[in-house]
């Protein structure tokens, strides 16, 4: 930690853990992969660039981010009175008279001001609370980084806030160089100021402050993430002043913990800020850190119109289809609805709890849904499903959870026939069991027709039309690579295995790549005489941080 004070240095207990031990595995600053961050702006300075060739700094290397501050009354070597001839860091000088660029308004709002920097130290406004920093050079099993921040220092060798060009008289500031090292993931540099937990901060409902220069992530940091993957948003640089504006309902965790936790602003500890990225030289000021009331909060805006419908006239030809399947299909799955979230999820298996049940069934069907497509992983319920498939002898014989299984089956098909609506049995796996590797395994193509044979004989003396089998939802659904030659092979002898015992229900096939209709209409019909052909269609759509998704239109 760069920064020490002319007192010692008061943390939460969070925060010291995130200075001392961010780079381990549980650090608040490892992403899940490299590629989930956001990418560094193309303004940001690269080391690289001859305009940026380091030059000696006037400030020793970056103490270790777990490094207790020094207390005043230690006898302390002034941070700055070491040259560092290998820092990429320089801290540019600050000049005598600086004219205001523009005029950032004070804040005196219901709100709390944490800093203004205007007292130039940095101690936040509510007391012995202080701005800290930390790097990702702090060893571990992830590696060693060789990112380094600095901030400006004063006389006697203790941080202060530097000199601003917003009309205020000081702004905190912070310069930085990102650089992997030997750090497994992106470098990064981060820094904060701890709050009083003392405060109730439900009196709040969002955090503006006004900053110019790198992109940066800002965090709102509470007690209830104990794996730090905190709650924050993602800032753009701004070459001029700009204000930030961030509501506490927009913050969304980066999700690479695995838990979510709901933001409670009871439980508030830290504010802090970091900048990730490699190879890069930037700077960050900052001013006017300020919590709003919630009564100063933008409420949410209608931001569509509704308008009329426009239906275009379009002219085509016949296209009427007269197979017998086409008009079964018309009358029992032309509206229909999933219910999704459950049985499909990697390693969920029904185990008598119902999340879903007859009165939901029953409100669907009154709010005119005609059919359930139920999404289930069926060779969970085979229990010794990896011996199967490893057996090269062919000696072994599934075993299934019947009990499980089938109550949960048997309930849908119950609670569907009572309020007329048909029953889609759909082979679904979350867990991506079948993938380029096992779609070329024989034991693995017919461990599921297999399954598919148990569950078809416990429905074959069912009288109903309208339960279909669903042969495997968007095989391959992660990564959509698996071959169309390779999935109808299989495809094929699972139809053959279900047709051993049950010739009556229809059939659902979709093809390779999320169901696309391109693979399927440049395949041929399966040899069975029972098949309703399905496809998914996909839009792409925007969403809050700007990337794309595809949401279905089933």
């Amino acid at each position: 930690m760069n920064f020490k004070t002319k007192t010692s240095l008061t943390l939460s207990a969070a925060a010291l853990l995130v200075l001392s031990a961010c780079g381990s595995d549980s650090s608040s600053s490892k992403p899940n992969a490299p590629e989930d961050l956001p990418p560094v702006p193309a303004d940001s300075t690269n080391v690289t660039d001859s305009t940026q060739t380091p030059v000696p700094a006037d400030t020793a290397t970056t103490t270790p981010a777990d490094t207790a501050s020094t207390p005043a009354d230690t006898a302390a070597t002034p941070v700055d009175s070491v040259a560092d001839p290998t820092s990429k860091v320089v801290i540019p000088p600050e000049a005598t008279d600086i004219v205001a660029a523009v005029t950032i308004p004070k804040e005196e709002g219901k709100g709390l001001l944490i800093d203004d920097f205007e007292d130039g130290d940095n101690m936040s406004l509510q007391g012995e609370f202080y701005w800290y920093d930390y790097n990702d050079n702090n060893g571990g099993a992830d590696g060693d980084g060789a990112s380094e921040i600095k901030s400006p220092v004063g006389a006697d060798g203790f941080p202060v806030a530097r000199k601003s060009d917003n009309g205020t008289n000081y702004a905190w500031a912070v310069y930085y160089a990102l650089d992997k090292g030997e750090y497994k993931f992106d470098p990064y540099v981060g820094w904060g100021v701890t709050l009083d937990t003392e405060v109730d901060y439900t009196k709040y409902g969002g955090l503006t402050y006004w900053y110019k220069g790198g992109a940066h992530t800002v965090r709102v940091e509470t007690s209830d993430v104990t794996n730090y993957d905190v709650h924050m948003m993602t800032m753009k640089a701004a070459r001029t002043w700009t204000k930030a504006v961030i509501r506490f309902k927009d913050l969304a965790q980066e999700g690479w913990g695995g838990v979510e936790v709901d933001f409670d602003p009871a439980h508030i500890t830290n504010i802090s800020f970091q900048a990730k990225g490699d190879k890069k030289v930037d700077s960050l000021l900052i001013d006017n850190v300020y919590l709003q009331d919630t009564s100063e909060v933008e409420k949410d805006a209608a931001d569509m119109e509704i308008k009329d419908p426009v239906i275009p006239e379009v002219t085509i030809g016949n296209i009427a289809v007269t197979n017998p399947l086409q008009a079964k299909a018309m009358k029992y799955l032309n509206k229909g609805i999933n219910i999704t979230n459950w049985l499909e999820e990697d390693g969920t298996v029904f185990e008598g709890e119902f999340k879903f049940d007859e009165d939901d069934i029953k409100l669907m069907a009154q709010n005119g849904i005609k059919s359930l497509r139920l999404p289930i992983d069926l060779d969970l319920y085979a229990t010794n499903r990896d011996a199967f498939v490893a057996d090269t002898t062919d000696t072994t014989t599934l075993s299934y959870d019947d009990k499980n299984l089938f109550e949960v089956l048997d309930a849908f098909e119950e609670w569907t026939a009572k309020y007329g609506m048909s029953f889609v049995i759909d082979y679904h796996e979350y867990d991506n069991g079948y993938n380029t590797k096992t779609a070329i395994n024989a034991r693995y193509t017919k461990m599921m027709a297999e399954v598919w044979k148990h569950v078809a004989a416990h429905y074959a003396e069912n009288a109903r039309e309208d339960i279909f089998f669903e042969l495997l939802n968007e095989p391959d659904m992660k990564n959509g690579k698996v071959s169309t030659t390779n999935w109808r092979k299989a495809a094929q002898e699972i139809i053959d295995s279900i047709r051993t015992v049950d010739k009556k229900h229809s059939i659902i096939f979709g093809d390779v790549e999320w169901y696309s209709i391109k693979k399927l209409a440049a395949g041929k019909p399966l040899n069975d005489d029972n098949v309703i052909y399905a496809i998914h269609t996909y839009s792409r759509t925007s969403t809050p941080t700007g990337q794309t998704s595809r949401r279905s239109r089933t």
